[in-house]
């Protein structure tokens, strides 16, 4: 790992290189941002980056390159004319911020499902972007956004506007029924504790003040590790989908739980959480059950070779 400009100084960011088929680590607890040359993927690096200064963590970016398909004279192929192009605007805009965050990136050869997926192994979030109220697409394109959340071993977040003043919000999770959602209610308190923001429970359901005081019951036993975060309690009568883009409206974040690989529940990757995805007015953060680790438990490094078991 080498070390390029205003690496370590008090107002620029550490910046670490690490070449396409190099060796390097990822480090331990960073959160990971999926980079191609989009717009959505700009958002993603923004929301990625404030919320690695609020958590301490190091930023790592990730682009996926595909392999030259037909060398020219020189070894490299037109179809790569400039791979680097958008990790080398990343780094500038990184490191004209001033935002005192730990970078480094990575460009393996092959797609970028199986490279973030990969790199979740180590990661505390996985962050990728995504076009608004239209399929996802780039890094994340339909089905594979799906398979990502199923297959990540971390929690991921899709961003499909620009973050802005949207952190000022409130965090928002949604409750499937509470039992099954621990990881999701647990995402969303370190989120607003991380933030220094409130966090909305949101639980639809048709029996109404019979749900209340069992949801009020879970919260609980999550909020006492988080005291200083404010929390209200919604449970109401209507469509998950409607009232969780209802309520990303004002939020900085919609956070959202899942059962297990592939067996997701009704407000992940089902009729519900589809619809969310494509409609949330803020970044989503999908946190299947078992991927939020404990603080600090995240194995410390990993080397490239790994990408190749998840091809």
């Amino acid at each position: 790992m080498s070390t390029v400009e205003n690496a370590g100084t008090p107002s620029h960011p550490a910046v670490h290189q690490m070449e396409r088929g190099d060796k390097s680590s990822i480090p331990a607890h960073a959160i990971v941002v999926g980079l191609d040359h989009s717009p959505q993927s700009t958002a993603a690096l923004e929301w990625a980056t404030a919320e690695a200064v609020s958590r301490g963590l190091p930023l790592h970016l990730m682009h996926a390159v595909q392999p030259p398909l037909w060398p020219d004279s020189h070894g490299t192929s037109e179809f790569e004319s400039d791979p680097a192009g958008c990790v080398t605007e990343a780094l500038r805009a990184l490191t004209d911020s001033g935002a005192g965050v730990a970078v480094t990136w990575s460009q393996p050869y092959g797609s970028a499902l199986p490279a973030l997926t990969w790199a979740s192994r180590f990661a505390t979030l996985v962050v990728v972007g995504t076009r608004a109220h239209g399929p996802l697409q780039q890094v994340v394109t339909g089905s594979t956004a799906v398979e990502l959340v199923a297959d990540a071993r971390c929690p991921v977040v899709v961003v499909r506007t620009r973050p802005g003043g949207l952190r000022s919000g409130p965090v928002v999770v949604g409750l499937e029924d509470g039992t099954r959602d621990h990881d999701a209610l647990q995402a969303a308190f370190r989120e607003a504790e991380a933030g220094d923001r409130s966090l909305v429970v949101v639980h639809a359901t048709e029996y109404g003040f019979l749900e209340r005081g069992r949801i009020e019951r879970i919260v609980a036993a999550t909020a006492q590790h988080h005291p200083a975060v404010g929390v209200e309690i919604h449970v109401t009568d209507g469509h998950p989908t409607e009232l969780l883009v209802a309520h990303s409206e004002r939020a900085s974040l919609l956070v959202l739980g899942s059962r297990g690989r592939h067996e997701v529940s009704g407000v992940v990757l089902g009729s519900v959480s589809q619809p969310v995805l494509r409609h949330a007015a803020c970044p989503v953060l999908v946190a299947r059950e078992g991927t939020v680790r404990p603080r600090h438990t995240v194995t410390e490094a990993a080397t490239t070779e790994g990408i190749a078991d998840e091809q």
